[in-house]
């Protein structure tokens, strides 16, 4: 990462730790009586009332399967047809999907009295689609626009709603080769999007808030602090339960100025921890922790293996936002408790474990990709992450293409798992969505990320060891889509790294690339992975031994081998949230299984084996293959 902080190493007895100032208690005990303190309740009724809503969204969800199709036909036949006659119930056939046609889809809505607890009679009401391919709307046989391919589109049903008034909404999909069918569509008042995504961030920065609360002393954790908190919680919830879209967001302005309020009664130079702490760039005998603050400030860590009560600190004067300490000497495979300290506010203790050495036991890594959809669905599959009790996350990529959707999307839900167990990021092309100038530096990913960059010289790009295996991540996007030169940078690095000592004197090989070389499933035009990495990554994979690949892009899962029984592994995980894709177009002999659902993927790695199991987001194991040590 670049402008690495100066690391300053010495020993402090824990004594001395306590002279120090810091806002927040110094033992276990007294840390742990901090955290339960005061806020919890209402953020957990608040979050409650969310997951609430959330979850009956559905209700007001047009599914794929309330549709009915049929082919060919002219606006005039189908754009506003009497009956159901000769029109199909359910998704067309799969052997359809990906051709080159024209197909008409039919569904009749009613207006509800309601949506959520908002209030329909007299306000403009639509539909809000979401499908991948070119689409005309027509409501009772009114033609009310078109979308291009890849959109997602409001269509407006009437201006002002009845409840129980029916429509017959029929949409042309003009098939280019995606799946040719509507993926949803959902009833939404005017400004319903903008108040949602409004309302999600209130709640990461209620529960941000919540976390550094904690951290206060009781002096500084003020009546009017307090009131504060509480307000923008209960005026959060007011909002959810509003009759209005406008009461909602009037209500919703409000809790914020509350947060905005707490923040100046609390006082301008006591610090926010915003994001972290994380861990990053583990090794035998170093690990790096990096948190971010609101505002600049200086950066300490402390840290002791075990329950010694000899504390050893590390840290830097220079005030910063974004903090990144380097701890060692660390003793391999030993867990250290840790905690960070910014501006005299001082975090929880966490923990955290030094990689293990050459003759290390058997280890435990989960990797997911491709975060790019609801934070609530790749929330609950870390939580599933954490009951794998892993040693490493890996993530293949697409984490967001800002520094805000990162947050949004990544940093928020893996916060728990994050400050435990070190993580590392195949970069993917959303990352690089976030480069206007086009000059293959994304600021915000190296500012949040430390991957190791000794070998390679790049943090896109790099290895490392664990235990006795290799890791070796690639850039899938540094010299275009889905493209590795011979003449790159990275394929010259690249044949060093699987040449040299580390990589040949490994156990296992692993890889990590956002782009996949295979792909079967996609939605949209065609797509059936990367011919570029099948010309030059693959011959490298399958002359160097390497063990496994793992890949993101396609938002599915897919597995298989190849060569069968000796070949190295193609694994793409890319199911952490983004939309779906399950729309068959080529079937590839290295691809043995297809799996279209939210997942991750759990890694167990011994000695005679590595056995990888696909977990969905109800926890459900939906595969599980071995790849035996074969011990060359």
């Amino acid at each position: 990462m670049r402008g690495v902080l100066t690391v300053l190493l010495l020993a402090m007895l824990s004594t001395q730790a306590q002279e120090t100032g810091w806002a927040t208690a110094r033992t276990w005990d007294e840390v742990r009586s901090a955290e339960e303190a005061g806020t919890d309740a209402w953020l957990a009724s608040l979050t409650e009332n969310l997951s609430r809503v959330q979850a009956a969204k559905d209700r007001w969800r047009v599914r794929p399967d309330q549709w009915r199709y049929r082919f060919g036909g002219t606006d005039e036949d189908w754009s506003f047809p009497a009956t159901d006659d000769g029109w199909t119930l359910n998704t067309p056939e799969k052997d359809w999907q990906g051709d080159e046609a024209v197909v008409w889809w039919r569904v009749e809505v009613e207006v509800p009295a309601s949506i959520h607890n908002l209030q329909v009679q007299g306000e403009p009401l639509g539909l809000y689609f979401h499908f991948k391919e070119n689409m005309r709307v027509y409501v009772n046989g009114e033609d009310r626009g078109r979308s291009n391919r890849w959109d997602n589109r409001y269509f407006r049903l009437t201006e002002s709603a009845v409840p129980g008034e029916r429509f017959v909404v029929s949409c042309c999909v003009e098939g280019e080769g995606g799946p040719g069918r509507v993926e949803w569509a959902e009833l939404r008042l005017p400004g319903m999007e903008r108040f949602g995504e409004d309302f999600e961030r209130h709640l990461n920065a209620l529960c941000v808030t919540s976390e550094n609360l904690k951290l206060l002393s009781d002096a500084q954790r003020t009546p009017p602090v307090r009131r504060l908190y509480r307000a923008a919680c209960d005026q959060a919830r007011e909002a959810m339960d509003a009759a209005s879209v406008a009461g909602a967001q009037a209500l919703l302005a409000r809790a914020r100025g509350a947060l905005a309020g707490l923040r100046d009664e609390r006082g301008s130079g006591i610090p926010v921890i915003i994001k972290g702490p994380y861990l990053q760039d583990v090794r035998r005998e170093a690990i790096t922790v990096m948190w971010e603050t609101d505002i600049p400030c200086d950066s300490h860590v402390w840290f002791a293996p075990g329950d010694a009560t000899s504390l050893q600190e590390a840290g830097d004067a220079q005030s910063v936002t974004v903090h990144e300490v380097r701890l060692g000497p660390l003793v391999p495979e030993t867990t250290y408790r840790y905690a960070v300290g910014s501006g005299g506010v001082r975090s929880p203790w966490h923990t955290l474990k030094a990689a293990p050495g050459k003759g290390a036991p058997d280890y435990t890594l989960v990797v997911a990709g491709d975060p790019a959809g609801p934070p609530a669905i790749f929330e609950g599959l870390c939580g599933l992450m954490a009951e794998c009790k892993p040693d490493l996350i890996l993530n293949t990529g697409d984490i967001g293409g800002t520094y805000r959707e990162a947050t949004e999307k990544y940093f928020m839900p893996m916060r728990r798992l994050m400050t435990t167990i070190p993580s590392y990021v195949a970069i993917g092309d959303h990352e690089y969505y976030g480069d206007p100038e086009e000059d293959r530096v994304i600021q915000w990913f190296e500012a949040l990320c430390a991957h190791p960059a000794k070998d390679s010289g790049s943090e896109y790009y790099f290895a490392f060891t664990f235990g006795q295996d290799r890791y070796i991540i690639l850039d899938a996007m540094r010299d275009g889509f889905g493209e590795l030169p011979l003449e790159s940078e990275q394929y010259k690095w690249l044949v060093k790294e699987l040449t040299g000592v580390a990589a040949t004197e490994a156990r296992y090989r692993f890889m990590f690339c956002h782009r996949p070389p295979y792909s079967e499933n996609w939605e949209g035009s065609y797509y059936d992975g990367e011919p570029d990495l099948r010309e030059h990554l693959v011959p490298l994979l399958e002359a160097h031994n390497v063990t496994m690949i793992f890949s993101g892009n396609t938002h599915e899962y897919e597995r298989g081998r190849w060569p069968r029984d000796t070949g190295p592994v193609y694994v793409i995980t890319g199911g952490a949230s983004g939309i779906l894709d399950h729309t068959f177009k080529k079937d590839w002999p290295q691809i043995e299984v297809t799996h279209s659902d939210f997942h991750f993927c759990d890694v167990d790695v011994t000695d005679d084996a590595i056995t990888v199991r696909g977990i969905d987001r109800n926890g459900a194991v939906f595969d599980t293959f071995t790849v035996e040590n074969r011990r060359e």
